[in-house]
């Protein structure tokens, strides 16, 4: 599902006072509001951060990963243009820096719920992966060192459901669902990543700023939403290419 104008959405996302990552939690959280039968109760989901943008000295220096995850809750209004969610998401993305460090498991308790009371059953990662440095490659080969990209694929996870976007080499936008089988059939996660990419095609070419929730999932309306469903066997992987 490659696309020829890979930085179409990008550009999009641009002249909508956003970023790629909160169009990809947009379109989640659409996707979350209508598996939930389009009722009224927010929606919510875990968001990745860096854990980068705290108050550390040199802490842009510090090696490993510093990746947190956060609980994002957000109202779906089908009326509402789909740019006012788009501000929403960006906004609480800007507020959530200041918590980076802080552990999902302190949130959980600081909202008064009980154990059982999840704060997200999903979780949408994007990856910023770093470009290869040009002509570093043949100078690593040179000294009969080997380097490869990182891959995340088969990665284990605390929710039933993680969504991984991360741009390759020619810039496609990639989605990957891993799934806890126990939870979501792998039919159903084959379909929420094909639906999630099929939304992501399909924004940029809405109506300017006009288009509502309702008119965007009409994109999808000819397909089931993704169920939770009680299968056995280990996690699994779904994958497609968009933008």
């Amino acid at each position: 599902m490659r696309r020829r104008t890979p930085h179409r959405l990008c550009a999009w996302a641009g002249s909508c006072a956003t970023t790629e990552s909160s169009v990809l939690q947009a379109v989640w959280a659409l996707l979350l509001y209508r598996a939930g039968g389009a009722t009224g109760p927010p929606v919510g989901f875990g968001v990745t951060v860096s854990g980068r943008g705290i108050a550390l000295d040199a802490v842009e220096r510090l090696p490993g990963l510093l990746v947190n995850s956060l609980p994002m809750t957000v109202r779906v209004d089908p009326s509402a243009a789909v740019t006012r969610l788009l501000t929403e998401l960006r906004d609480r993305a800007l507020d959530m820096a200041a918590y980076e460090w802080v552990s999902i498991g302190q949130i959980q308790r600081w909202s008064g719920r009980r154990a059982d009371e999840k704060l997200a059953e999903s979780l949408v990662a994007f990856e910023n992966r770093p470009r290869a440095c040009g002509g570093l490659e043949p100078a690593l080969a040179a000294q009969g060192i080997g380097v490869d990209p990182p891959d995340a694929v088969g990665s284990q996870t605390a929710f039933p459901a993680t969504l991984l976007a991360h741009r390759d080499v020619d810039g496609a936008l990639v989605l990957t669902a891993v799934h806890d089988r126990t939870r979501i059939a792998d039919d159903d996660a084959e379909r929420l990543v094909g639906q999630c990419a099929r939304l992501l095609r399909e924004l940029p070419g809405l109506a300017g700023g006009s288009a509502t929730v309702t008119d965007v999932l009409a994109a999808i309306a000819d397909e089931e939403p993704a169920r939770m469903a009680e299968a056995s066997g280990p996690a699994g992987d779904a994958a497609a290419d968009v933008s």
